[in-house]
């Protein structure tokens, strides 16, 4: 076995251990559960949108989710070494804060398009993008009409709190055909896009 064969051997068994710990703390620790799994496509491209609570989320929605999914993460991750190794860990893409990067966009639709995969990204941008006021970004939306690839919005519930309840509730996939489509604006789109991942946050119930 080569040097590198051996490194990647160890970087695999450090990415299970460190998912599997995060797994047991978002069972665990924050009692993350989930509702509506069943409307996120088992194969195919798919893009998961959820609202952006925490540092925590995008270790809660790849883990808790069946699955495989590849977070979208701004360019600034890569400026802490801590959240740049656990980007590392889940295998996220980076991309710069206004969508603008082309090797983020790249990498994007590559997933999408030829690995037929699962993106994580977030429409606020931010953390708590919406009650600071930030506009939704159109991303997730572009890369949509781009590749044909429907969005599933996600609902997160809960403030990550320790031993308080997290719930990840799932609506049912968007297509944006022509029809749906219309003539919206690709900002229009991504209102309803936040309308609806709003409506599943705060949605009451089991």
């Amino acid at each position: 076995m080569t040097n590198s064969e051996n490194k990647k051997r160890k970087e695999l068994r450090m990415r299970v251990i460190i998912k599997g710990v995060l797994g047991f703390l978002m069972i665990l620790v924050f009692r993350v559960t989930k509702k509506g799994e069943k409307s996120i496509p088992k194969e195919g491209a798919v893009i998961l949108c959820p609202n952006h609570i925490h540092f925590f989320d995008p270790a809660a929605v790849v883990l808790r989710l069946k699955r495989k999914i590849y977070p979208i993460a701004k360019e600034e991750l890569v400026k802490n070494p801590l959240l740049r190794y656990l980007g590392n860990v889940f295998e996220a893409t980076t991309i710069k804060r206004d969508g603008t990067g082309i090797a983020g966009v790249k990498a994007s639709l590559k997933i999408l398009k030829e690995k037929q995969g699962a993106i994580l990204i977030y429409p606020e941008g931010t953390r708590n993008g919406l009650a600071k006021g930030r506009k939704p970004k159109d991303g997730a939306v572009t890369l949509a009409l781009k590749t044909g690839a429907p969005i599933v919005p996600i609902g997160i519930q809960g403030n990550f709190k320790l031993f308080t309840k997290v719930k990840l509730n799932i609506g049912e996939p968007i297509y944006y055909t022509k029809k749906y489509v219309g003539d919206k604006t690709n900002e229009q789109l991504t209102t309803e896009l936040m309308e609806e991942i709003v409506r599943l946050r705060d949605e009451k119930g089991k």
